[in-house]
């Protein structure tokens, strides 16, 4: 069959990853209508389009049934492309509290109400330049949340004995209840979430 391009969470970039890494050529950028397409019979079924995407906006489909199901999950997709560009747990860091240095985070500040949560990512670590699960969907109430660029050399990372990155160091009232480390994404949202609410209902 052929790739399906989800265009909800899809940024639609000349720069696709899949358009790139294509050995057919089957993804193409279209510079006459300004969108990503797909050329069916130069599909050989690689996938390799798939695990490019790091957004996950990229299916396969092998039958026909496949294809109606994945089109019906595209059409039921609930997050749109503005969301990409929050924090995301994994993603480069951007917005205004996020880029820090990690010797800029000073947990005498952190907030003394509800949650905080403290990111540590790695930007020579491939699975931290990688888009992944918005942080507003990792937890069901509003956070505190920084995002800090670390080698695993920082204070916070000898501190907490960060083994890998990315990582969440998450906090209560200002105590420290738990940590999550390693690469999630959408595919394991899941887990990560499941993780959190461990630490957090503990």
């Amino acid at each position: 069959m052929r790739p399906l391009i989800n265009f909800k969470i899809c940024d639609n970039s000349s720069e696709c990853d899949a358009v790139s890494i294509c050995p057919t050529g089957a993804i193409i950028w279209d510079s006459e209508n300004k969108t990503l397409s797909v050329i069916s019979e130069k599909c050989t079924g690689c996938r390799k389009c798939v695990s490019a995407c790091p957004v996950g906006a990229i299916k396969f489909a092998s039958t026909q049934e496949e294809e109606d199901r994945i089109k019906k999950e595209f059409e039921e997709e609930a997050t749109r492309v503005g969301e990409l560009f929050i924090d995301r747990y994994g993603a480069i860091p951007i917005g205004p509290n996020a880029g820090l240095k990690e010797s800029e985070i000073d947990l005498n500040n952190i907030s003394s109400g509800g949650l905080s949560v403290i990111e540590l990512v790695d930007p020579k670590n491939i699975a931290c330049l990688r888009a992944s699960v918005p942080i507003k969907r990792l937890f069901e109430k509003d956070v505190y949340y920084l995002k800090a660029f670390s080698d695993g050399s920082g204070k916070l990372s000898k501190q907490f004995r960060i083994a890998s990155f990315p990582a969440l160091l998450i906090f209560k009232e200002k105590e420290f209840v738990g940590k999550i480390e390693g690469s999630y994404d959408i595919d394991n949202e899941a887990d990560l979430q499941s993780a959190i609410k461990k630490i957090i209902s503990a």
